[in-house]
Formats: structure tokens, C-alpha cells, sequence
């Protein structure tokens, strides 16, 4: 299971639809939602555009359904790929808050280091 930088997975679509089958998914919420108050929904997708789409549509998941109806929102903060059902579990086990790079600093840091070395590579 390969992870795609941070900054690229801002750009789900960045690298084309076949880099983006068969993943993992994490999802940021805007605020917290439900009587849970979650703030993250990790999934599995074998085509993650298709999945997004049915999340827009309210039709992926209770929890995205219901961030759209309150008006939440939403976005993909991180993706895995070359992932499985297995991944998504092990990654589930993990706490997604924990791999947030939106909720947590050492994931932030690490995201400012690699934009940094990806940059000074072009240059």
C-alpha cells in the first residue's frame, strides 16, 4: 500500500483515474457531525472518483449523507494506494485523527517536509 504525499492528494484527480483504483480514503470534516461528533470517515474504494461522487451525491456513506445535509464540509485529505479491505482496517485501527494532516501536527510537519523536498527537486 502506497501513500500519496499530502499535498497530492489535495488533487484527487491529479495523476488520472487509473492511479486512483483500488485505494484507501481519508475524509476531513469541516466540523464535527452527527451525535458522535466524528470528524473523519476512512474507506475503501477500487475506483475512488466513483466513490466521491456517490459521498457528493449523499449516497456513499450515513455520515457524508448527513455532513451534506447540515452543510458541512468536506474534502479528501489523504489517499493510499495499491490498497485492500485489509488496508482499510489496519489504518481504521490506527484512529484516523491520527493520520489527519489537518488534525495532526506531526502529519502536518512531515507534509511541510515533503513539499519542500519535492520543491527543491524542481528547482
Amino acid at each position: 500500500m502506497d501513500a500519496l504525499p499530502f499535498w497530492e492528494s489535495q488533487i484527487v484527480y491529479s495523476r488520472g483515474v487509473d492511479d486512483y483504483q483500488n485505494v484507501c480514503y481519508l475524509i476531513h470534516f469541516d466540523g464535527p457531525v452527527g451525535n458522535s461528533k466524528a470528524q473523519h470517515y476512512l474507506g475503501f474504494a477500487k475506483s475512488l472518483p466513483e466513490r466521491i461522487a456517490k459521498h457528493r451525491a449523499s449516497k456513499g456513506s450515513a455520515i457524508t449523507a448527513r455532513a451534506n445535509k447540515l452543510g458541512i464540509g468536506w474534502r479528501v485529505v489523504r489517499v493510499w494506494r495499491n490498497a485492500d479491505a485489509d488496508a482499510e482496517v489496519a489504518l481504521k485501527s490506527m484512529l484516523p485523527k491520527n493520520l489527519c494532516p489537518h488534525c495532526n501536527k506531526r502529519v502536518e510537519r512531515q507534509k511541510a517536509r515533503l513539499e519542500y523536498q519535492s520543491s527543491a527537486r524542481v528547482a
